[in-house]
């Protein structure tokens, strides 16, 4: 019955979130090819959660901090569904600023939220990961979309990809890194550079400025930690 329930309460968190992509698009104003979009993004995420789930052998349930993570991932299939729709991300340019926002404001609540309550897991930490990863390169390719910076702005949303592609190749990159802050606050840097260079009021140079100065921080981020990992591995 325990399991039951389990999968009864998941279904529902996953449909009460598509009905939130469709609200947001909603409230945008989107096109229902945007909104119709946006939804087929979020229906193939939910299945990458299942299949997360059923990798780290965790139970199908979300504690209260996924909910929130769930949250973010569904703000992320709306920004996903104005990708090859630049004259409707172009009409909502302030909306795109404004949702960002909040969804970065959502990302410091999950992981409080899950040691006040006792329910970090794996599974939580990995998919706040993915979440992150998937909505940087989301909007690093609105960015692009935008004419707000050339292509080489997308190097900011594949770099997380690109990682993982490595550990293929390098079988050390893909083992635990330690706990780090400046990891975390070079992922917060990533979305407040690329939301600013959403704003309608920045401009080409600008937003090329900014986005320069936050992949230069990536770059280090994911070379320290590759180095580590390599240094460990040899010794």
């Amino acid at each position: 019955m325990d399991v039951k329930h389990a999968y009864l309460g998941f279904v529902s968190d996953i449909t009460m979130a598509t009905g939130l992509v469709v609200a947001i698009a909603l409230l945008a104003g989107a096109p229902g090819a945007v909104t119709l979009q946006a939804v087929v993004v979020f229906a193939a995420m939910s299945l990458g959660i299942v299949a997360l789930q059923n990798h780290l052998h965790s139970e199908h349930r979300l504690g209260p901090a996924d909910k929130v993570t769930l949250v973010r991932a569904a703000v992320a299939a709306v920004f996903a569904g104005l990708l090859f729709h630049g004259d409707t991300a172009s009409d909502v340019g302030w909306w795109l600023s404004v949702v960002a926002g909040i969804a970065l404001a959502l990302d410091g609540i999950d992981g409080w939220l899950a040691r006040r309550t006792g329910t970090a897991s794996a599974f939580g930490a990995r998919f706040d990961m993915e979440t992150d990863a998937f909505f940087i390169l989301v909007l690093s390719c609105l960015v692009w979309q935008l004419d707000k910076v050339g292509p080489w702005v997308l190097a900011i949303g594949a770099m997380r990809y690109l990682f993982v592609g490595a550990a293929a190749v390098m079988p050390c990159l893909a083992e635990p890194l330690f706990p780090s802050k400046r990891r975390q606050a070079i992922c917060v840097v990533q979305v407040m550079a690329l939301v600013i260079c959403l704003l309608p009021a920045v401009g080409s140079r600008p937003a090329t400025a900014v986005a320069a100065v936050a992949l230069l921080a990536l770059i280090y981020s994911f070379s320290y930690d590759a180095v580590w990992l390599i240094r460990r591995a040899a010794h």
